[in-house]
């Protein structure tokens, strides 16, 4: 049962629409041994990378013409919109261990969940790596956060393009990055059921 569970995760990544970005740069913030340095049998110790990725958007890309106002974001610069993810890695200290694969993973809500998945241990494998199959394996793990509004001191956020102008225009609208919302200040997104008033 678990064997066809990894196998269902890893074919679900490989269905996931591409991406048509470039990346500029990568900043890496911390870098740590996982589980203080322990070997995950041929691949050996793994290390975890947290940081942030720029990536940069070509408004003439037909693919990238779809995302409402991109050419009015007040960033734009040289035909380019510029914007940016954390990111959360877990990697082969030798590279020359890894299997050569990497799985992207883009989380809900920030918290990514393969590893935990597929191995049982923690999303970042920070206390437990499960069984580590993954890790055991040589496979490089990238969790990218793509939402802005995730909320917890961990979580993977995306920075936006720009903001919505003074005079509030819908055609002025580009993807703001303001301070994300507390757990008790979200909006109950999805909820259908409305408050109905007491009856006389």
């Amino acid at each position: 049962m678990r064997r066809l569970l990894r196998l269902t995760s890893l074919l679900l990544l490989l269905t996931c629409l591409p991406l048509h970005a470039r990346v500029i740069r990568v900043e890496i913030t911390a870098r740590q041994d996982v589980l203080h340095g322990k070997a995950f049998g041929a691949a050996g110790s793994y290390e975890r990378l947290t940081g942030r990725i720029y990536f940069s958007l070509a408004i003439s890309n037909s693919h990238n013409q779809r995302i409402v106002d991109l050419a009015n974001a007040v960033n734009l610069k040289d035909g380019e919109v510029e914007f940016s993810s954390d990111f959360m890695a877990l990697r082969p200290k030798d590279p020359h261990k890894s299997n050569g694969s990497m799985i992207l993973e883009n989380p809900n809500r920030g918290h990514g969940r393969i590893v935990s998945l597929v191995d049982g241990g923690d999303w970042d494998a920070s206390n437990d790596a499960g069984d580590a199959w993954l890790l055991r394996n040589g496979f490089t793990i990238v969790t990218l956060g793509w939402q802005w509004d995730a909320y917890g001191a961990d979580a993977l956020r995306l920075a936006g393009t720009g903001r919505l102008a003074a005079d509030r225009t819908p055609r002025r609208f580009i993807a703001q990055t303001p301070t994300p919302p507390s757990a008790g200040t979200l909006p109950a997104r999805g909820r259908r059921r409305a408050t109905r008033p007491a009856r006389a």
